[in-house]
């Protein structure tokens, strides 16, 4: 048994037929040909046949009717229809066979609306690339925590190249196609053809890879830590001492080095704390300075800033603090409207 990828469009039917054929010498068959297809071994060579053909008819049944006595005109024949699509169809039967096509009268066959809607894809897949790229350089320490988002992150953009890619291939490959069949002459330089896939291939494959395993490291990469492992204040801190419950999650990554975020909540009160750790303080600079514009991410409306803290209100009141400290950024947001003495206590904590 083999299982392939068998993604192959009409404009590629000599690439196709010839991989066919070379599973077929090795005695390979399948019954379902598909982009995911399971060939399974058998005890005689197997002969693979592609054809064109547009179903013609004043409705829908009459298309079918007359799809029906094509594919039964092959059955006769002793071949089993294996796939259709885009008028194009595949064929497998045990005896020997003659593979050429004959062109004649198959200049309709090409389907302008595959052309269509591959440049439409191809136009999407940059519009989303380029929709994406922006989403994600606003605020972008907050959204890559860890190696493998960022990896995942990258290879999600590689997809979309790939896709654009594609699709355009397969618009220039059906157009090109499309006008040799009016010729009767639909062939191509198989080598070159080849060759024009191949960037494809890889790009899928890399970026498959990038994704799977930029998730698989984030998986790993969350880990849970403890306050006495890493300083953060809690509702203790601020003199609620209330039974409360830490959830904590540490992350490493390239635009960030580590983030620490924590929960502290009780049955009435919670206190969400982000934590950035940079190597420079330059970059520490940057950021506050960054999040001195965007007072949104931290539920404010308007803002303080006094040395190194950042008063985030909303209205008039304090909804949020942001402390400078050193080469570490601290985002806290408490679920109650923190006291003065509650301030005075976070920023002393973080001895600002």
């Amino acid at each position: 048994m083999k299982f392939m990828i068998m993604n192959y469009k009409p404009y590629e039917y000599e690439l196709l037929l010839d991989k066919l054929n070379s599973l077929g010498k090795e005695g390979y068959l399948t019954n379902d040909l598909s982009i995911f297809t399971t060939f399974n071994k058998v005890t005689k060579p197997v002969f693979y046949k592609i054809d064109f053909y547009r179903p013609e008819g004043e409705n829908s049944q009459s298309k079918k009717e007359d799809e029906f006595a094509f594919i039964e005109r092959y059955r006769l024949k002793g071949y089993t229809n294996i796939y259709k699509k885009h008028n194009m169809y595949v064929f497998y039967t045990m005896h020997k066979n003659d593979t050429s096509i004959d062109w004649e009268m198959k200049d309709d066959v090409c389907k302008h609306s595959f052309r269509l809607l591959s440049l439409v894809r191809s136009f999407f897949s940059i519009l989303l690339f380029s929709m994406i790229l922006y989403y994600s350089s606003i605020g972008i320490y907050d959204k890559f925590k860890s190696y493998g988002i960022l990896i995942a992150f990258l290879g999600i953009l590689l997809l979309l190249l790939a896709a654009a890619y594609r699709n355009y291939l397969n618009f220039y490959g059906m157009t090109l196609f499309n006008s040799r069949l009016k010729k009767s002459k639909p062939f191509f330089n198989k080598n070159k053809l080849s060759l024009s896939r191949k960037p494809y291939s890889i790009m899928f494959i890399i970026a498959s890879i990038m994704m799977v395993g930029g998730l698989i490291e984030d998986t790993f990469n969350a880990q849970s830590f403890t306050p006495q492992e890493h300083p953060v204040v809690t509702l203790q801190d601020i003199g609620l001492n209330n039974k409360t419950e830490i959830s904590s999650q540490k992350y490493s990554g390239f635009i960030v080095p580590h983030t620490y975020i924590t929960l502290d909540k009780s049955k009435d009160y919670g206190l969400y704390i982000r934590e950035y750790e940079y190597i420079h303080s330059e970059d520490t600079l940057k950021l506050f300075k960054q999040l001195q514009s965007t007072p949104i991410q931290y539920g404010a409306n308007n803002i303080k800033v006094k040395d190194h803290v950042i008063y985030g209100y909303y209205d008039q009141d304090i909804v949020s603090l942001v402390i400078h400290k050193d080469q570490s950024i601290i985002l806290i947001i408490p679920s109650f409207a923190l006291s003065t003495s509650q301030i005075e206590d976070i920023i002393s904590f973080y001895q600002v």
